[in-house]
């Protein structure tokens, strides 16, 4: 068993990074957006940054864990977040305009137990 400490990511939080294992999928409305990502055990809450523009569309998505020692397993989550209009031709990018990828398939969402409180902030 592998465990981490992490308190490291306090709240301010982690930011998450797009990448392989930090994805969007868009739903055929193209208004749901779908933020892909592992999880760890010790995570307590996410928040999740909306900014639209008339060529992006900004998510950042910071999670907060717990201080303390943790299992280090990946927990599948998905953050939600509705746009205020079609996505379009836009691109999805994080905080620092890096374009998240597409994910090839609608995240699977982790179980019940695993859910964490997510706030979503739209500028």
């Amino acid at each position: 068993m592998f465990t981490v400490g992490c308190s490291a990511f306090g709240w301010g939080g982690r930011e998450l990074r797009p990448g392989p294992d930090v994805a969007a999928w868009v739903e055929p409305d193209q208004r749901t957006v779908l933020i892909s990502a592992l999880g760890g055990a010790c995570e307590e809450s996410a928040k999740v940054k909306v900014r639209e523009t008339p060529d992006t569309v900004e998510i950042t998505v910071i999670v907060r864990s717990s201080d303390g020692t943790c299992i280090l397993i990946g927990i599948p989550r998905a953050y939600k977040v509705v746009l205020r209009e079609v996505l379009g031709s836009r691109k999805i990018v994080d905080g620092d305009a890096v374009e998240y990828p597409r994910a090839g398939e609608r995240p699977v969402e982790g179980s019940a137990e695993y859910e964490i409180p997510v706030t979503v902030e739209y500028d």
